[in-house]
């Protein structure tokens, strides 16, 4: 009796250690469930932080690049405005390069006329008074102190940089490089090319059929000389 009593009571401890040992087991799994459901919402969380820093430096990125491209075409812009102000004027021209004769369009008319005397022709129309010496032809516009200056037909006077009549248009180019404008007249069909000082005068020069030099015409910068369209 008491050896059945002992060995019912051996019983029920082992059961009652089993028991406990379930238990930590069940517990154990439940924590490493609970761990491993933690690593999994901290690396969720992480991914998300990770895309949200990526998308900050895409934002940084797309920003950086926006602020080149603006600066970029800004410098395009400023370029483009350089490279037209050089194309509409010949910033080397200089008064003298209109001086001839002792006189320039810049002058008024009355000026020029006492410097080059009394030996004239005149001609002209209701709007234009020409005074036509042996070397030049003054066209005063009426009214007005303005005039241009153009190279008297057949005559040997030359320009300030040695352009004159029979000058070809290469020498004319090497003299005065690219020109800011190249048009054509009809009747008959001469081709004419242009200069424009940085103060507004303008240096017509036109050609003939031969491409050598037959006129050679200055315009002060209150004419406004407008180059026709060819």
């Amino acid at each position: 009796m008491k050896k059945q009593f002992i060995l019912f009571g051996a019983m029920a401890l082992l059961l009652a250690a089993c028991s406990d040992n379930e238990q930590a087991v069940t517990e154990k799994g439940v924590k490493s469930e609970k761990i491993e459901v933690t690593e999994e919402v901290d690396a969720e969380v992480s991914d998300q932080f990770d895309s949200v820093e990526l998308s900050d430096n895409q934002e940084n990125t797309d920003s950086e690049n926006i602020d080149d491209s603006e600066s970029t075409d800004s410098e395009i812009a400023e370029s483009s405005v350089e490279e037209k102000e050089s194309q509409e004027n010949s910033s080397d021209l200089t008064l003298e390069d209109f001086t001839v004769e002792g006189i320039h369009p810049e002058m008024e008319i009355d000026e020029a006329l006492s410097i080059l005397g009394d030996d004239y022709a005149v001609g002209g129309n209701p709007d234009k008074q020409n005074y036509a010496y042996k070397t030049v032809i003054l066209g005063n516009q009426v009214d007005t102190d303005y005039f241009n200056i153009n190279f008297y037909p057949g005559t040997d006077l030359k320009t300030a940089r040695g352009i004159g009549f029979g000058n070809t248009k290469e020498e004319v180019l090497a003299a005065y490089g690219e020109p800011v404008a190249e048009y054509a007249m009809p009747n008959p069909i001469y081709t004419y090319i242009g200069y424009v000082s940085d103060s507004g005068m303008t240096l017509t020069i036109g050609f003939d059929e031969n491409q050598k030099v037959r006129d050679v015409s200055f315009y002060s910068a209150d004419q406004r000389f407008e180059f026709p369209q060819s």
